[in-house]
């Protein structure tokens, strides 16, 4: 965790079970909320990790570096809109027409 603003300037490391792609942090709450490229997604408070959800990412969509079944993140202050990037099987999508 590297702070972007304030007095401290101080980094943190946060240990997760996967690779982190991207972190998107609300002022409002004082969250982070970060994506990793398997299915996890972490709630992070402080240096703390309070929550860590799954997506329902299932396909590692391929970039430079790896691949990611869950990709990105952006929200807006308070939740109020939330995206993340999820890899999906095409297979599987309820496509009619």
């Amino acid at each position: 965790m590297v702070p972007v603003e304030g007095s401290s300037h101080t980094c943190q490391e946060i240990p997760t079970t996967d690779d982190i792609n991207s972190c998107a942090y609300d002022n409002t709450t004082q969250q982070v909320v970060c994506t990793s490229n398997d299915t996890n997604i972490y709630v992070i408070s402080g240096t703390t990790i309070t929550q860590t959800l799954n997506s329902g990412g299932v396909f590692a969509y391929p970039f430079t570096g790896g691949g990611c079944a869950t990709c990105n993140i952006a929200m807006g202050s308070g939740y109020a809109a939330i995206g993340i990037g999820m890899g999906l099987d095409i297979n599987e999508l309820p496509i009619t027409g």
